[in-house]
């Protein structure tokens, strides 16, 4: 492994790494050092998995450096890579806020380092400070994977939802415009002629 990602972050240098991420940027200094604190260093070799589809979700993990592939194993036996992330992207939060399994697996595609967050300490300040679980908005892959759906079957059915006010996006985040509506599309209801 080349010698730079041997060299393991001080306290500081994470503290830095997570106050800039837009997910921490907001937390007071206090609680992005006790994150620092919690906070784990793990290098991958290529093709290591930092978690496997299914496993409970125990880390937020953020790239440091390399890069790391999302997959998801298909049903005709395939892999399906469903995003790929470079330095400083985030993975596998929601399934941690939502205290449910990994929906999918994390691959390094090169050498790479991992920044690793404990569910618990996650979980703690997600429950302190509310914006931690809005700035984890769903990516359209996670929000395909809890539909157990394809990021374009994904795109398009948020598309025809925009479309007919079931959704509005606001500023990049998607909020419920009507509830009752997608209640009854849900529920399998047929629309009123």
């Amino acid at each position: 492994m080349p010698r730079a990602m041997l060299a393991a972050m001080s306290a500081d240098e994470r503290a830095r790494a997570l106050k800039s991420n837009p997910v921490f940027a907001g937390l007071p200094v206090r609680e992005i050092d006790a994150l620092a604190a919690a906070t784990r260093e793990e290098p991958c070799r290529a093709r290591d998995y930092v978690f496997m589809e299914g496993d409970p979700a125990q880390w937020l993990c953020i790239v440091k450096s390399g890069r790391i592939r999302i997959v998801r194993h298909s049903r005709a036996g395939n892999d399906v890579v469903l995003e790929l992330l470079g330095p400083g992207e985030i993975f596998g939060g929601v399934a941690v806020i939502e205290k449910r399994p990994y929906p999918a697996t994390a691959q390094a595609i090169e050498a790479s380092v991992i920044l690793k967050i404990p569910a618990q300490a996650l979980i703690a300040l997600s429950e302190r400070h509310t914006s931690i679980i809005r700035e984890l908005a769903l990516t359209r892959q996670s929000l395909a994977d809890m539909c157990g759906t394809t990021v374009e079957t994904a795109i398009r059915v948020m598309s025809r939802w925009t479309r007919d006010g079931l959704v509005v996006d606001e500023g990049g985040r998607l909020a419920v415009a009507d509830l009752e509506a997608l209640r009854e599309l849900a529920a399998g209801e047929p629309d009123e002629p």
